[in-house]
């Protein structure tokens, strides 16, 4: 389940406070030295205490950062062969492994640079000399890591316009850029709770409203307290009570029976 409490890792000195008024929120401020161990920590206090969904805002600091690894390999540099980087590599691994550990759903976001690199070329008088090219924006943080997500966006300096980096889900377009939104958290809200995004326009109602129906059942077993059980009746009952203009009750029926068994047997639990 997507529903529940948001959980918010804040390095940008309290900017998540900023955001506070669009939706409610829990934070725990990182300041540094900003070591793998103390994120880490942090995130499992939201785990444990059942957060849903946690955004870490941001990862660059555990990259090069005060703290980072970047200082870690640089204070190991005189005693390695190899840059300090045998050092930090392990505790690279370790925050990645415990990123993709947790049983929250994480958003992350990282700090971009321009990328270069140099490409051969033949002047005018046929010699093959080197020039610098863009390769556009990459992400600070250890080459690599940005594939250890679902989903990657880059955001436009200026128009926060996004441009799909790489997208498992589906849910973005590929080939144009766009502007997030709360349909677009809808979307990969239902990518991430039924496993595919249903065009809703090509499929059958008795299909839409057998997918509706099975998403929500899994969403109420998997809810963990009762305000949680609230919020996800109303959000999966809602969607299926309006299609009753596109079927017949009878046939309605069974499925809102469903629901109700799925959601008092949730309620029983707690």
């Amino acid at each position: 389940t997507v529903e529940g409490k948001i959980g918010v890792i804040d390095t940008e000195r309290k900017s998540a406070q900023l955001y506070s008024h669009l939706v409610p929120f829990d934070t725990i401020d990182l300041v540094p030295p900003y070591t793998v161990t103390r994120y880490l920590d942090a995130l499992r206090q939201f785990d444990a205490a059942g957060y849903s969904v946690v955004i870490i805002d941001q990862v660059t600091h555990a990259w090069s950062g005060e703290g980072g690894l970047l200082s870690l390999a640089k204070g190991a540099k005189d005693q390695s062969a190899y840059g300090g980087f045998d050092v930090a590599t392990p505790e690279y691994q370790r925050f990645v492994d415990g990123l993709l550990a947790t049983r929250c759903h994480l958003i992350s976001t990282m700090r971009q640079k321009t990328a270069w690199e140099l490409e051969e070329y033949v002047d005018k008088h046929g010699k093959t000399k080197k020039r610098p090219k863009r390769l556009g924006l990459a992400p600070q943080m250890r080459a690599g890591f940005e594939y250890e997500f679902t989903t990657l966006l880059g955001l436009e300096v200026g128009t926060n316009l996004a441009t799909v980096l790489k997208d498992r889900s589906g849910v973005f377009p590929a080939d144009a850029q766009f502007r997030l939104g709360e349909e677009s958290g809808r979307q990969l809200a239902s990518w991430l709770t039924m496993g595919a995004v249903m065009a809703t326009d090509d499929v059958p109602p008795l299909e839409r409203l057998e997918a509706l129906t099975k998403s929500g059942v899994a969403r109420l077993e998997a809810c963990r307290t009762g305000p949680d059980l609230a919020r996800i009746f109303e959000s999966v009952w809602r969607p299926v009570v309006r299609m009753a203009g596109e079927i017949e009750e009878s046939q309605l029926k069974p499925f809102k029976d469903r629901l109700i068994v799925a959601k008092d047997a949730a309620k029983a639990r707690f």
